[in-house]
């Protein structure tokens, strides 16, 4: 016993032969998670560790990153609002587990002044047995929710690595509700001149907006924007994502103000950095563009899928690290069982390919799962994405 134990009954298969292994309802008590060490990577029976019980089980779980969510307009681009009444689409991803099963999705609207949940919409769509669910579907916004700022939760009802439903809510998100004919500053942190594109044009845009304010606290302050996760995430005001904000004294202001915290200064120049020569828009950018070793990241693999009527049974990932990084990259089928361990090692900084070669896989989907952690900051990564093989 120690300050990590946990004591409580728990449910063995069979302690008569000594089998203990954990069955229901133990199997899936969040109680008995572990604690995963990196250098303890098979179980008792020789899988892979990925979920791990206290003790030698291995717990129900899902693969991280395996349910995601965001929201977007009728034509698919992100979005970070929506005018009352109206409607949003929820564009979802399901790549974990393999079964068949009938998703339930219950999008909640959360008022961030009160903590209370004002609206709650649900839907479902059918996942195909050894197939990613994957879609889109709009879900109306009644006008008698109030206008402002909302804390969204998308709850998955999905089954998990033991073939049982279970609840999952990955991440909560923000979502901005407005009256009709209302118009916000959607900020994509770094376009500070709002033109598509993060670069050399910004930074003098920025530079100009500073020495004309010429300390007039009306063209410095203004409203913060909000998001949901930011006590857990110093980073998010950052993100590569449209952020919705309220409207400045000037017209610019919001836009200028990158790391959304209502003044605008010398720290705004992070953000560019950041996202420097990122796209965003009716026009996508083209692979590879999003890389910059001032990031995080793993991009989709190309070509996708692979292994068509070329022949070739190779595709390649690119990822990212700012900082000297432990990176691990796992290439994993869709039972969730590790194919192939591409990168194990520490990374210096920068931009790196990683070429795979599935010649001897049979055709389907994959996974190349990602985690990275920085040296100096110690900041974590990790993304999941999804590649098909066509043999």
């Amino acid at each position: 016993m120690n300050q990590n134990a946990v004591s409580k009954p728990v449910s063995f298969a069979d302690v008569t032969t000594g089998d203990l292994h954990l069955t229901a309802p133990s199997d899936d008590d969040d109680d008995l998670i572990g604690i995963l060490l990196t250098e303890v990577t098979d179980d008792i029976e020789g899988d892979p560790r990925v979920r791990p019980y206290m003790g030698a089980d291995e717990a129900c779980y899902l693969i991280p990153n395996s349910l995601t969510y965001d929201f977007v307009d009728a034509g698919g681009q992100p979005i970070g609002y929506v005018e009352l009444p109206g409607s949003i689409g929820v564009r979802y991803s399901v790549l974990f587990p393999e079964f068949a099963s009938t998703v339930q999705f219950t999008v909640n609207f959360y008022s961030i002044t009160t903590n209370q949940l004002e609206y709650s919409y649900t839907f479902s769509a059918n996942k195909t047995a050894g197939m990613p669910l994957e879609g889109i579907t709009m879900i109306p916004v009644p006008d008698e929710i109030p206008v402002g700022y909302y804390r969204m939760e998308v709850v998955f009802h999905t089954k998990n690595s033991c073939d049982y439903y279970r609840d999952y809510m990955p991440y909560a998100s923000t979502l901005m509700l407005l009256p009709q004919g209302a118009t916000p500053c959607v900020v994509w942190p770094g376009d500070v001149n709002n033109d598509g594109v993060v670069n050399y044009a910004d930074r003098k845009n920025l530079n100009q907006y500073i020495f004309d304010a010429n300390l007039r606290s009306t063209w410095l302050t203004g409203p913060a924007r909000y998001r949901v996760d930011a006590a857990e995430n110093p980073m998010t005001y950052l993100l590569w994502q449209p952020q919705a904000g309220v409207p400045w004294h000037t017209p610019e202001g919001s836009y200028m103000d990158s790391d959304g915290n209502g003044v605008v200064n010398n720290f705004d120049y992070i953000a560019i950095k950041l996202n420097w020569m990122k796209q965003h828009g009716a026009v996508p950018p083209k692979q590879g563009d999003n890389f910059s070793p001032s990031t995080f990241d793993l991009s989709q693999n190309f070509p996708n899928p692979f292994g068509g009527s070329a022949g070739t049974s190779m595709t390649t990932l690119q990822y990212s690290v700012p900082e000297r990084s432990q990176v691990h990259l796992r290439i994993m089928d869709m039972l969730g069982r590790v194919i192939d361990v591409p990168v194990n090692d520490m990374v210096e900084t920068g931009v790196h390919q990683v070429v795979f070669d599935a010649s001897s896989l049979p055709s389907g989907n994959y996974m190349a799962v990602v985690t990275m952690t920085g040296e100096q900051s110690g900041l974590g990564f990790s993304k999941t994405v999804k590649m098909t093989l066509n043999k």
